[in-house]
C-alpha cells in the first residue's frame, strides 16, 4: 500500500514503486519468514519460486547509529559462497564467503536477492 499523491511523486519514489525486481519479491516470493530479531536488528527471508535464490530484507531499528546487520549464507539456506543483488539500488555488491553484513542506516532497511555463487 502506498499513501501519497501519485501524480506528484518524485523520481526516486516512482523508481522504487515501479522497480520490477522489487515487484517480483512482493508478488511472487514464497515462504516469507523472519530469520532473526537480534536486539535492534531484524532480518526476513523469502524463497524465489523455481530458484535456489533467497530474498533478504534487513532492518536497523536503532534511531541513532548505523549498524552492520550480519546474515550468514547458511541462515538463508545457501551453502558456500553467495552473490548478492541490491534490489532497491539495482546494483551487485559482490560475492561473499559465508556471510553478508551490510551497514544499515538508523531506522533503515535494505532489500537484497541472494544466490548461490556459481
Amino acid at each position: 500500500m502506498m499513501g501519497g499523491d501519485l501524480p506528484s511523486l518524485d523520481s526516486s519514489t516512482r523508481r522504487l514503486l515501479t522497480n520490477e525486481e522489487v515487484l517480483v519479491v512482493d508478488q511472487k516470493s514464497g515462504h516469507n519468514r523472519e530469520l532473526f530479531a537480534r536486539g535492534d536488528q531484524i532480518a526476513w527471508a523469502a524463497d524465489v519460486p523455481g530458484a535456489k535464490d533467497r530474498c533478504l530484507a534487513v532492518f536497523n531499528l536503532n534511531d541513532v547509529s548505523p549498524a552492520e546487520v550480519a546474515v550468514t549464507c547458511s541462515e538463508l539456506g545457501v551453502s558456500g559462497k553467495c552473490t548478492v543483488r541490491d534490489l532497491w539500488e539495482q546494483k551487485d555488491p559482490g560475492t561473499f564467503e559465508s556471510k553478508f553484513a551490510p551497514t544499515i542506516n538508523p531506522h533503515g532497511a535494505r532489500l537484497y536477492r541472494v544466490s548461490p555463487a556459481k
